[in-house]
């Protein structure tokens, strides 16, 4: 893992087993999707993704999205549901750069977005 290490909680394997259950209403993502939708993105790099949710949500509308997490709990948990073999999952939190330079070079914008849980979410096109 390359940068900080995640919070204990994050990675207890009983904790990260309810953690979605514990906060399922997930309807604040529907402004971190509609902003990728308006720029029209086609790639997400969803850093600090965590059990993945926002991650897959945005597969699911058929973005391509690569999930950085220091966690590897919260990982184990995103890569484990249904559909999760569509995306790219990164164990770390810095590793996002070396994804940013090749994106940079790319004729499709790109959204990256800091955890949805946060109100900083950095956005770009």
């Amino acid at each position: 893992m390359v940068g900080r290490v995640a919070d204990d909680i994050f990675e207890h394997p009983r904790l990260v087993a309810i953690y979605d259950a514990l906060d399922h209403d997930r309807s604040d993502l529907d402004v971190y999707a509609a902003i990728a939708d308006e720029l029209g993105a086609r790639r997400v790099l969803d850093v600090g993704c965590g059990t993945g949710t926002f991650a897959l949500l945005l597969a699911d509308r058929g973005l391509e999205v690569t999930g950085v997490d220091p966690a590897g709990g919260s990982l184990g948990v995103a890569r484990a549901k249904p559909g999760a073999e569509r995306l790219h999952w990164i164990h770390g939190d810095r590793a996002w750069q070396e994804w940013n330079c090749a994106a940079s070079y790319s004729s499709h914008p790109t959204v990256y977005a800091r955890s949805p849980l946060t109100p900083a979410a950095m956005i770009s096109s």
